[in-house]
């Protein structure tokens, strides 16, 4: 009933499992070993559901119980702990350092607390656990006193409540890690069963022959103390393994944000954000920009650039200015936004986070080291005053080495045949990648326009299955006919560039 109760999450139906064999071994009369329960309950989740071996909740689970029973184990008695606090903060190093990758992975974040907080929570979760099966038991024959049992519990998650509230509001409580590569990973777990290795061995060298395990007598009084420091130790060099490394060269991401528009660039210098919004997607600040951002390690955008005011290209980038979580130091608006209404709420939040306001037109440029944002374009002052805010859209080279790409906005052909005539012969020369306006609508990416720019490769960003008929056929058959290579966000989702200046990688996030 537990397992229904609870949803049946890998972690709850592990913990199932591992009850019942307890049980059952307690029944037949045998000895109950945890990490065989363990690997009993992950063959039959697999066996049912394979993919769960790729969701957090599983790795999460089934890492703690094998740190807690497992490694715990092995360094409680190569180190002697007898007393029950050596013995939790041994278990506790060993969680911490068994889940940091998995924990990183998925959510970015490292909690630098985690190691002193589980001092304080897991020698009361044995009350917690015994209150609940107290209150099942008794609740069903006499409701007072299953009120009653389940009083201590609800005391110590009262206490859970308060404490996790007073440490995430301390300093540096959350570490900003990032995502770690494939490389960190694999040297994490190098590092980590070496030095495991080497702890264990050094402290059972020389034990005599059948002496039990867990006795230390004739060894130093420092004995345990050398052995938790160097547990201590090599959780630090591993953690540090796990850091962010300086970035190499220019990364761009076209995200998937279903009908809209969001890019973010990233190199060593900093990170820029051009646009960032839908209109088939809600909340996506919270669900596609930020996690992103905080995946490459980024709590600040130095730029955010907007190309014109439309929702679907500012909707995610005001939930990040009024939310928090990602500072943005400064806010890149058209000429033509000055004093508009409909960029009253960009202004006011911007305001409101303390983003520098800055309004760009032709000839403007900014700068991040070997990166350079290029306005070409900003849109014809005689429509200064028109209600179609595509026409307010900024023309911006992206420059970084010999590597450029034109982004567009949602420019219609007007806007591009105006483009064309205001750009010098050098100005459009060497992009290889153009951002498509308007999500590939028919009413953009003109004949005259594609055959002026000739692009290498063309990002196309919509809502799959939208209701506008983006991407428009046309427009794909003329890039085919120019030899274009097209990346479509809704077919393979976000995609994510590299480029050291000269060569370019590409690829989508989706394989089809």
């Amino acid at each position: 009933s537990y397992g229904i109760l609870t949803g049946g999450s890998g972690s709850a139906l592990r913990a199932v499992v591992m009850i019942l064999c307890l049980w059952l071994a307690g029944y037949l009369g045998r000895s109950y070993d945890c990490l065989s329960a363990m690997g009993l309950a992950g063959m039959w989740l697999l066996w049912r559901q394979p993919y769960l071996l790729f969701q957090s909740g599983f790795q999460l689970s089934f890492g703690a119980v094998w740190a807690i029973g497992g490694l715990g184990g092995l360094l409680n008695e190569a180190l002697g702990a007898e007393k029950g606090w050596q013995r939790t903060l041994i278990c506790s190093l060993c969680v911490q350092m068994v889940l940091a990758p998995a924990t990183v992975w998925h959510y970015f974040r490292y909690p630098i607390y985690g190691l002193v907080l589980n001092l304080l929570v897991v020698p009361l979760a044995a009350i917690l656990v015994y209150s609940g099966i107290l209150g099942i038991l008794l609740g069903g024959i006499c409701p007072p006193a299953g009120v009653l049992a389940v009083g201590a519990g609800h005391y110590v998650l009262a206490f859970y409540e308060r404490l996790c509230g007073l440490f995430s509001g301390l300093p540096g409580y959350s570490l900003l890690v990032g995502r770690p590569g494939w490389g960190q990973i694999l040297g994490y777990g190098v590092v980590m069963a070496a030095g495991m290795g080497l702890v264990v061995r050094r402290k059972t060298m020389g034990r005599p022959a059948g002496k039990p395990a867990g006795k230390t007598e004739g060894k130093p009084p420092g004995f345990r103390w050398c052995g938790l420091l160097s547990v201590f130790l090599l959780y630090i060099v591993c953690f540090c393994v796990l850091l962010p490394r300086p970035q190499a060269g220019l990364s761009v991401a076209c995200l998937d944000v279903g009908q809209g528009d969001g890019l973010v660039f990233t190199c060593a210098e900093g990170t820029v954000l051009v646009d960032g919004g839908s209109s088939s997607r809600s909340g996506l600040g919270e669900r596609c920009l930020k996690p992103y951002l905080e995946s490459r390690a980024v709590e600040t955008v130095d730029y955010a650039i907007v190309s014109h005011g439309d929702s679907d290209h500012v909707s995610g980038l005001l939930e990040l200015m009024e939310g928090g979580g990602v500072r943005i130091r400064r806010l890149v608006l058209p000429r033509m936004a000055r004093g508009k209404e409909d960029y009253a709420g960009l202004v006011r939040a911007a305001g409101g986070c303390g983003a520098q306001i800055l309004y760009m037109e032709a000839g403007d440029g900014i700068s991040l080291g070997d990166l350079r944002f290029t306005c070409l374009y900003a849109g014809n002052p005689a429509q200064e005053t028109d209600a179609d805010k595509n026409r307010h859209s900024l023309a911006v080279r992206v420059s970084y080495g010999q590597f450029g790409l034109l982004l567009t906005g949602d420019m219609d052909a007007s806007c591009e045949a105006g483009l064309l005539r205001a750009c010098g012969p050098g100005d459009l020369a060497g992009i290889q990648v153009l951002k498509a306006a308007h999500h590939g609508s028919d009413t953009s990416s003109s004949p005259e326009f594609l055959d002026r720019l000739g692009p290498k490769l063309v990002l196309v960003s919509y809502g799959n299955g939208n209701s506008y008929g983006h991407p428009s056929p046309k427009v794909l058959e003329r890039l085919r006919e120019r030899g274009s290579r097209i990346l479509e966000t809704g077919r393979c989702g976000a995609i994510l560039l590299w480029t050291d200046g000269k060569r370019v990688e590409c690829r989508g996030w989706l394989k089809r």
